[in-house]
């Protein structure tokens, strides 16, 4: 699915927040959406990377995976010498 922005973010069947910018990852041969999730009591680093999540496109959602991390050589041993 092709991404633009405000696409709900779906955790667990709730609204948790929205799509804020996304391309497509030639790396990863599909659509890369960044956003921000949000809680009532702040959000952990556990709590994100426990939920089931989806990405609401044109009505139908789609199941999403969460990184924390760079998605493009996360160690940077691409850089290093």
């Amino acid at each position: 699915a092709l991404l633009t922005h405000d696409e709900p973010i779906w955790c667990d069947g709730t609204t948790v927040g929205h799509i804020v910018s996304s391309a497509y990852g030639h790396g990863f041969n599909g659509c890369l959406g960044f956003g921000y999730v949000q809680g009532e009591r702040g959000v952990s680093r556990k709590a994100l990377l426990a939920g089931d999540y989806e990405i609401e496109v044109a009505d139908r959602r789609i199941s999403a995976s969460v990184s924390l991390r760079a998605l493009y050589d996360p160690d940077n041993s691409e850089i290093r010498c």
